[in-house]
């Protein structure tokens, strides 16, 4: 699938490809799952603001089976504050995918 075909709009991926990290993550340390590289895997500080804000951010899927994110102004109405500290790390890591993307691109036009 394509992701426009998946995920209503790039926040809703961004989010999921973190919430994948944090799923590996929790396979390799809990479960014992060995074949997840460890660049794959995520660690974070002890900083409860953001995991608070972490496990705010909602998800869901809409009619058509895409997955939606909760918009901030539907956050706000349920009375949380923006997650300022999740965005930042969601941020961290679609620039480091893009980065990646780049990276790999230009090493196969080098070919």
């Amino acid at each position: 699938k394509m992701s426009k075909d998946k995920f209503v709009n790039p926040r809703a991926e961004n989010y999921w490809v973190l919430r994948e990290r944090f799923e590996k993550t929790y396979e390799y340390r809990v479960l014992g799952v060995t074949s997840h590289k460890l660049e794959d895997l995520i660690s974070i500080p002890d900083h409860p603001m953001l995991i608070q804000q972490l496990g705010m951010v909602l998800c869901e899927p809409t009619e058509d089976g895409r997955i939606k994110i909760e918009s901030k102004l539907s956050m706000k109405d349920r009375g949380e504050e923006s997650p300022d500290y999740a965005d930042a790390l969601m941020i961290t890591f679609v620039e480091r995918r893009a980065a990646k993307v780049r990276h790999g691109s230009s090493a196969q036009e080098n070919m």
